[in-house]
């Protein structure tokens, strides 16, 4: 009896120790994956700040001056409202009145209808105190002027911004 007790205990201890080196294999694969994974994270990244960059690069290339660059962004957002119908798009950015911005977006309807006041910016950096503060005066007067009843301010940063998930 005593005989058997110590077969199936050294059985068990076989099987313990087996189940162990598993465990150990296998927290060891995990760990390996891991670490693969987060290389590819990290060079898809990469990746995609380089061709985020060439891109950004072609398009400098081809389109210009900064100026061009704002006329680039202001010919899309026109575009872009003319193929979904979304009402009427003019560019104001000629005009350099006080409550003019780099366009004005109607959209009559029943009711109120939708005129809005709309900047786009396409830049490296915002410069929060002059273009936001030039957006506030220009809202302010076309609202005091009763040219608009909504504002629309869109920015669109050139730079990567990096540990963004």
């Amino acid at each position: 009896m005593d005989t058997e007790k110590n077969l199936i205990c050294k059985q068990f201890e076989l099987e313990r120790v087996g189940y162990e080196d598993d465990k150990t294999f296998w927290k060891g694969q995990i760990e390996k994956k891991d670490k693969e994974i987060k290389d590819i994270h990290e060079f898809g990244t990469k990746m995609i700040k380089e061709k985020s960059d060439e891109i950004t690069s072609v398009i400098r290339n081809l389109i210009g001056s900064s100026s061009a660059i704002g006329k680039f962004g202001e010919n899309f957002i026109q575009k872009v409202h003319s193929q979904m119908n979304l009402g009427t798009y003019t560019d104001d950015s000629h005009n350099k009145n006080p409550g003019f911005a780099d366009g004005t977006w109607t959209l009559p309807s029943q009711g109120i209808g939708l005129s809005c006041l709309s900047e786009s910016k396409l830049v490296e950096t915002l410069n929060s105190i002059k273009d936001i503060k030039k957006f506030e005066d220009d809202t302010r007067t076309a609202s005091q002027l009763g040219r608009i009843n909504q504002v629309f301010f869109s920015a669109s940063l050139l730079e990567f911004l990096e540990n963004q998930d």
